[in-house]
């Protein structure tokens, strides 16, 4: 399963799927509430516009229950043909995937996270909370146009970003075998807390340092996914990604 993430087309995240896939991987890319053709086909201005009017009235519970049908095939492919289950995602779908286990019986063999939005750092959780009495207010993205879903956020998104990662933190749910990824610069969540909470669960944590690397989006630094994010660095990703099939 693969999970983007938060105003992030969920097509951009291509190049972990490729990598998924020459390791001969079947792979489901999950869609989330406001986010490609959920819940409205994305053929035109006017279904993107209503595409943002729905965003707005997303939940957590919403988020986590955009992940049902794919656990459902996951579940029947993998018993079938007797294979592990493997999870790659990106911020809030990091953070998504790894709170499953949470709500639904149902556990990944492998977590492979991408600057999982488990710690967000100070000054988002304080921006957000200014405009908690705004829920329906679009925030203008950040986000590169070329990774863009959406022209902004709405605070309600953020709002169930930040009430997930609350309830994982508070949970702390068993997430087995586990790798995180995240840049020392990242501007959303906390390397260092991740770091920490790495060390506190047992699991693996590689803290990257993308200002040392030439490429387009080098200068993003939450942006981890692909050889226009990670400059150099995309090899390192991929041979973890190629370790976990070992």
């Amino acid at each position: 399963m693969v999970i983007h993430g938060l105003n992030q087309k969920p097509s951009t995240m291509q190049w972990v799927i490729n990598k998924l896939l020459n390791q001969g991987a079947i792979v489901v890319n999950v869609e989330l509430w406001g986010h490609g053709n959920n819940p409205i086909p994305n053929s035109d201005t006017a279904q993107v516009e209503k595409r943002l009017t729905q965003f707005k009235q997303v939940t957590w519970t919403q988020w986590m229950d955009d992940t049902k049908p794919a656990l459902k095939f996951i579940t029947e492919t993998c018993a079938e043909n007797n294979l592990p289950k493997f999870f790659f995602g990106f911020s809030l779908g990091a953070l998504v995937g790894s709170s499953i286990s949470m709500d639904i019986d149902f556990e990944f063999d492998k977590y492979f996270l991408l600057a999982p939005a488990i710690e967000i750092k100070l000054w988002p959780r304080v921006f957000i909370g200014l405009l908690s009495p705004f829920p329906k207010m679009v925030v203008r993205s950040r986000t590169p146009v070329a990774y863009r879903e959406n022209q902004g956020t709405p605070v309600s998104a953020y709002k169930a970003l930040l009430k997930g990662a609350k309830k994982f933190r508070k949970e702390q749910p068993n997430i087995n075998n586990c790798l995180i990824i995240v840049d020392k610069k990242d501007r959303l969540v906390s390397p260092k807390k991740l770091k920490r909470f790495a060390e506190q669960q047992n699991y693996s944590i590689a803290i990257i340092d993308k200002r040392k690397m030439s490429c387009k989006y080098c200068d993003v630094g939450h942006l981890v996914i692909d050889d226009e994010s990670l400059g150099e660095y995309s090899k390192f990703v991929s041979d973890e990604i190629s370790a976990f099939f070992k």
